[in-house]
């Protein structure tokens, strides 16, 4: 119900507690690409940085905290992993990745962006063959509301 959006702690509490009598969990997720540790990924940040130098997104660390920021008073964790993945990819398919990313689609104008994807069409070439892959943390989070199961069913 709420992928993609930014829902206000309450409202996500509110409906946890409204929608079932036992105790409710959340869980998060994240797949990220590794840019310190991946050089297709870095090089194509640096590309990005060139077009959109204003994005805050790039060199991502990778750290991943035992618990997020925001369930930090609201949540109590009930478990989470963390692990590296190389993932596959195509050219094509890295284009698209990287296209997705906030520092393209979502930020520059189409023009822009079609400027940069056929810069970035040749980058996979110069460094790697037609299908490699790219280092990934993916992790998640299980949460459970502070106080789940007493409050009131609505």
């Amino acid at each position: 119900m709420f992928a993609g959006t930014r829902v206000p702690i309450k409202n996500l509490l509110d409906y946890l507690a409204c929608k079932t009598s036992r105790p409710s969990v959340l869980t998060t997720s994240h797949f990220c690409w590794l840019p310190r540790q991946d050089r297709i990924a870095r090089v194509s940040e640096e590309l990005v940085l060139r077009y959109n130098p204003k994005w805050t997104g790039a060199d991502w660390a990778g750290q991943i905290p035992l618990m997020p920021k925001w369930a930090e008073g609201h949540f109590e964790l009930r478990g989470m992993f963390v692990f590296d993945e190389p993932i596959a990819f195509t050219r094509e398919s890295w284009r698209g990745r990287i296209r997705a990313c906030r520092g393209v689609g979502a930020t520059m104008p189409d023009e822009q962006v079609e400027r940069y994807d056929r810069e970035h069409d040749s980058l996979p070439r110069a460094i790697t063959t037609d299908d490699f892959s790219v280092l990934h943390r993916v992790d998640a989070h299980v949460l459970r509301p502070m106080n789940a199961g007493t409050q009131p069913a609505r």
